[in-house]
């Protein structure tokens, strides 16, 4: 169920609850509406409200919190997978030929992350940079096969920068890592190139994290019937007069709107207020951009001219 139904659900539910208490108040005798019963309503309904109030502000500031940390994790994911590709380029050779397999895991992280591309903040349509990198990605060197404990062959890196198109993103994640642990020759860069994938595994399961960590609606739904307690409650006893009735409704949709932010909030990589996705797709644009050293074109060499 969607933040907005959720929304849509609490208000009519505290605005029929109100309508209700409206109706029960020209029913009751008098006697139940006195003095005595209103201060002893009021008392409670005071504690309803203050409970619900302060459940609904630390919501809102959890969820607040949440969706700034996502925001900040999908600008640092940016700036590790251009520092990855930037150290892929500078190691040269065969690493050049791992940047099919970053671009795959790019594409599919931007594809399971944020599932509705023509709503996102994307620079450069993704169809267009797929065709720019395959140009610019170099058919070789590749690295070579490697023999499995059981005989069989394991898949070179140009091979799963194809096929792992198909697969998840954490997938591709994994087959990238273990390939950088294979690179020729051990050196500084090829460390930092480990390093960087274990940064891209870390922040990779933060963002999978905040996908699946929602607030649970029997949660949600304890507190819209906490709300649509209260407003009964204040409809028995509310004067029936236009003033009040927009009052009413008027806090009504506060309220609603104050669940509606929660949720939306609550969950960061869909809905409306989605976290931005131009840091990662902005990666894509960088890697066109950014052949490796090895595709340059030969400089030219000039002969000395022959004598008569």
């Amino acid at each position: 169920m969607n933040a907005l139904t959720l929304a849509l659900i609490a208000f009519l539910a505290m605005a029929g609850a109100a309508a209700c208490g409206c109706v029960l108040a020209r029913r009751m005798p008098p006697d139940y509406l006195g003095g005595e019963s209103i201060k002893s309503l009021r008392a409670a309904m005071a504690l309803v409200a203050t409970m619900t109030g302060l459940i609904l502000g630390l919501m809102v500031n959890s969820s607040r919190f949440q969706y700034s940390d996502a925001e900040k994790d999908v600008q640092m994911y940016a700036t590790t997978l251009m520092r990855m590709d930037i150290e892929l380029t500078n190691f040269g050779g065969p690493a050049c030929a791992l940047r099919g397999n970053l671009r795959a895991f790019i594409e599919q992280l931007l594809l399971q992350t944020w599932p509705m591309p023509g709503t996102a903040n994307a620079t450069t349509p993704l169809p267009e940079l797929a065709r720019k990198l395959e140009q610019l990605t170099p058919q070789g060197p590749a690295l070579p096969a490697r023999p499995t404990p059981s005989g069989t062959v394991q898949e070179t890196a140009g091979d799963t920068a194809k096929g792992g198109e198909k697969g998840s993103a954490s997938t591709l994640l994994l087959n990238l890592t273990r390939e950088l642990g294979h690179l020729p020759p051990e050196n500084d860069i090829r460390r930092t190139l480990i390093s960087l994938g274990h940064q891209l595994m870390e922040y990779r399961w933060r963002i999978s994290d905040f996908t699946s960590n929602r607030a649970p609606t029997a949660f949600i739904g304890a507190v819209i019937c906490w709300l649509a307690l209260l407003y009964g409650i204040l409809g028995v006893f509310a004067p029936r007069t236009p003033l009040v009735l927009f009052g009413f409704l008027a806090a009504i949709a506060c309220i609603a709107s104050a669940i509606y932010l929660v949720l939306e909030m609550d969950d960061p990589f869909s809905g409306q207020l989605r976290v931005p996705r131009a840091p990662i797709s902005d990666v894509l644009t960088f890697m066109a951009s950014q052949p490796c050293p090895s595709e340059a074109p030969p400089a030219a060499t000039f002969s000395a001219p022959s004598g008569p």
